[in-house]
């Protein structure tokens, strides 16, 4: 009888303990099922009753991260890294070392050296490959360079780089931090008269500087105009709005919709355009994005420029930057998207040249730094011929 008494005590202990668990997770009476009250509820009934022990943090950070994934993927929460990595994009500055590396099969290498930076004072070259970054080892752990790389420019740190030349030549660097100029706009002149602007994204400064170039150029004997926007992912709507506006006299540039009034909005050019009477072609590929895009289809659906290249990405979404209570975190929010002029939605598919060309086995596209030959650039070649020929 003992035995039986003993049993039902503990099941009934167990019963109790499940329905205070069960009670204690059920104070909401709000009819909603899924609400914010719910959400904290959940978060608190696993802190204080999981297995193992998992901090509160964490548990917030995990429910914030699943939100995101319920939305595109230009959505993202920004710790307040990311935040200054982003800030960093559009302001056309930051505090690094000048280069940028990409990851290939079992290599880490040079991409991209910035001029008078320090990496160019150290004579880092494109194709360079980093072999070790202070104690690490590179191979594939591309995250983990970047890491180490952008701590070390934060905390105003050197590195010590294990570099591999082109020439297969092994040697050590130390790179010291230092402001970083960006600058998004390169130009020059072929032959002294066709005009070449090559934009490698939107930041705060590309307007001006375009503005500035074509103001240089307004007196000279030009046959033409070249944008280049291959590898562009984008960038600030309002400055490739502007950009646009310096080369179409009338008509839409770009419209945007969006679920609240803010995010509905026509741009439309000003009567006030520079060089309007030279033939314009505007290069694109498939990394040509956003921003990018708005341009490309402003000047080719007004007919004031004819389109070269391959299809172009085909991003038509719009982000704003939307801060937290937590002044060091935002969140990155789709909240609209752009037509073309003719009211076409380009997403997933993209610009469509007028002339589309495919660049032959071993040719290249552009490369990071000012065009330096046409014969590197089969692309920029067929450009150059093609303004020849309107003239």
């Amino acid at each position: 009888m003992r035995k039986i008494l003993r049993h039902f005590s503990l099941l009934f202990i167990g019963l109790i303990i499940g329905i205070s668990i069960s009670i204690a997770s059920r104070e909401s009476t709000n009819h909603d099922p899924y609400n914010f009250p719910l959400m904290y509820d959940v978060i608190d009934s696993v802190e204080r009753f999981y297995v193992e022990p998992i901090a509160r943090e964490r548990l917030v950070q995990a429910a914030i991260q699943g939100i995101f994934t319920e939305l595109d993927s230009h959505s993202k929460f920004l710790t307040p890294e990311q935040l200054s990595d982003q800030h960093t994009q559009t302001a056309g500055q930051y505090k690094g070392f000048g280069f940028e590396v990409e990851p290939f099969p079992n290599k880490i290498q040079i991409t991209n050296v910035f001029q008078s930076s320090p990496a160019e004072s150290a004579g880092l070259k494109i194709g360079d490959q980093i072999t070790h970054i202070n104690a690490l080892t590179v191979n594939e752990n591309y995250e983990e360079v970047l890491k180490q790389i952008r701590n070390s420019a934060r905390n105003e740190q050197p590195i010590l780089l294990k570099i591999l030349k082109t020439s297969n030549h092994p040697t050590e660097i130390t790179l010291t931090p230092a402001v970083i100029q960006i600058h998004s706009v390169k130009a020059q002149l072929f032959k002294q008269d066709i005009a070449y602007i090559q934009i490698s994204s939107f930041q705060d400064s590309t307007y001006l500087q375009v503005n500035s170039v074509l103001a240089q150029w307004q007196n000279k004997a030009l046959k033409g105009i070249i944008i280049d926007l291959r590898n562009n992912p984008g960038g600030l709507l309002q400055q490739a709005i502007k950009v646009a506006d310096l080369f179409i006299e009338k008509g839409t540039i770009t419209s945007t919709t969006g679920r609240f009034s803010g995010a509905i909005s026509e741009y439309n050019a000003t009567p006030l355009s520079i060089l309007n009477d030279l033939p314009m072609l505007i290069l694109i590929d498939e990394n040509t994005a956003s921003a990018a895009e708005v341009l490309a289809g402003a000047l080719q659906q007004n007919d004031r420029a004819i389109v070269m290249g391959q299809n172009s990405y085909g991003k038509n979404s719009i982000q704003s930057f939307i801060p937290t209570i937590n002044q060091h975190t935002s969140i990155k929010l789709t909240v609209a998207r752009y037509l073309t002029p003719n009211g076409e939605n380009i997403h997933q598919k993209g610009i469509s040249p007028d002339i589309k060309i495919s660049l032959p086995t071993g040719k290249k596209t552009n490369n990071h730094t000012i065009i330096k030959a046409q014969q590197d650039d089969y692309a920029l070649d067929r450009a150059l011929v093609w303004i020849k020929e309107q003239s």
